[in-house]
């Protein structure tokens, strides 16, 4: 903190994969005894505590314009799930308080469906705390190689499923393995490759990183709350009282920047399907479509005069590919109230009460 002051740099110091550090020294097939996790928790507790007071020290001295963060890292997610041995999710991390949690994926990584159930059972086990209260975890490893990839899917497109179900699921960080790869095994994880040359891969993570992100919320004008319901891979309704995972939607900004009236938008549900106005089905609205095209772009417009919009700005949102307006029928209401996209004009069922959902 006192090399870096100034400089606007966030660092995240963390463990690597807990799950081995348990099992390290012992046969292939034991599992580690209760005592390690004890030992473990002990640990992660100093790791813990020595940058908080690093912090609050760096405080006292007046020093600024940098981030310190500590991250406690699991990776045998699906084993926890599964109920089987000692595990860091089972045994370790609900016992302190760490700032983050990063999941090395590889357990899970290429089964979109997989890597959900792990995210969904990891993320009440780790205790909150601020500043990223429920949003305190992130994937500290996910990758695939180029030229081995499992199964029958290229590189990018394993890559590509599991960081949209990670950004619509809400992590705070994506953390790709690797960029460059000089192994003598030449296991192809790379993004830029020896020769030079660039990976498929390297060019879908360069248009990410063009677009703007955020988690958000959409409330009817009866205040009822849009969900997908399920958490996606099904319609979009509008008769939700409060706001959890399945009302909180991950918003792309396609230009990036801060979001403005007339902004070209993606939605994505916390499964990693994107919300979509089907022209096919009367202009039904669902969170289904494992792409994202011309029917699932749509066009985000406050509807007060605001230019920029955030938490609290009254909004509409307009099917780019039609032109039409979503509506919560009915104003929304429980169990009545289905979302559309088929109104040529906004009135108070098609406007909806803009969200920001990382303060909750």
């Amino acid at each position: 903190m006192e090399t870096y002051r100034n400089t606007d740099k966030t660092f995240v110091l963390q463990n690597w994969e807990g799950d081995h550090m348990l099992r390290q020294d012992i046969p292939d097939g034991s599992e580690p005894s209760l005592q390690r996790a004890t030992d473990m928790i002990s640990w992660m507790n100093a790791r813990q505590n020595g940058v908080d007071q690093g912090r609050t020290a760096a405080a006292a001295e007046g020093i600024t314009g940098v981030i310190v963060y500590n991250a406690t890292e699991v990776n045998l997610v699906v084993k926890a799930r599964q109920g089987l041995g000692v595990t860091m999710t089972n045994n370790v991390i609900p016992y302190f308080n760490s700032d983050l949690y990063s999941y090395s994926a590889w357990d899970s990584v290429a089964d979109p469906v997989m890597f959900r159930l792990a995210l969904d059972y990891l993320e009440p086990k780790a205790p909150n705390k601020a500043p990223f209260n429920k949003y305190n975890i992130y994937i500290g490893e996910l990758g695939e190689g180029e030229t081995n990839a499992r199964g029958s899917l290229p590189q990018k497109e394993i890559v590509r499923r599991a960081t949209q179900v990670a950004l619509g699921w809400g992590v705070q960080y994506v953390i790709y393995w690797e960029v460059y790869d000089n192994s003598a095994d030449n296991s192809y994880f790379w993004l830029r490759r020896q020769d030079g040359t660039y990976a498929d891969v390297y060019y879908y993570f360069v248009d990410l990183l063009q677009k703007g992100y955020d988690r958000v919320t959409f409330q009817s004008s009866n205040g009822y709350f849009v969900v997908a319901e399920n958490g996606g891979n099904d319609v979009v309704n509008a008769d939700r009282s409060s706001a959890g995972i399945w009302e909180t939607f991950t918003l792309i900004d396609l230009n990036g920047g801060i979001l403005s009236s007339g902004d070209h938008i993606n939605l994505l549900s916390t499964d990693g399907h994107y919300v979509v106005a089907d022209l096919g089905a009367s202009n039904r609205v669902y969170a289904n479509r494992d792409t994202a095209g011309s029917w699932e772009d749509f066009v985000i417009r406050s509807t007060n005069g605001s230019p920029t919009i955030a938490a609290g700005t009254p909004i509409s949102l307009q099917s780019a590919a039609s032109s039409l307006y979503a509506v919560a029928e009915g104003g929304g209401g429980p169990g009545t109230a289905g979302v559309w996209a088929n109104r040529t004009s906004v009135g108070s069922w098609e406007t909806f009460t803009f969200g920001n959902n990382y303060t909750n």
